[in-house]
């Protein structure tokens, strides 16, 4: 029996980028997710800028 690396290197590619498209729709809405609206109102201004532009919310 052979091994062929190609097919499991192709369904572990295809698996991280699932998984990677989920984290991306996840930080969508992380803001409202774990309620940190008012924690970023306490936060340092760069600090909330950086967390609302990655969260993509404004």
């Amino acid at each position: 029996m052979e091994w062929k690396a190609e097919p499991l290197l192709e369904i572990g590619l295809r698996i991280a980028a699932v998984a990677q498209l989920g984290i991306a729709v996840i930080n969508l809405s992380l803001e409202r997710l774990m309620n940190w609206r008012a924690d970023l109102e306490r936060a340092p201004l760069l600090i909330s800028e950086v967390l609302s532009m990655s969260s993509s919310s404004a």
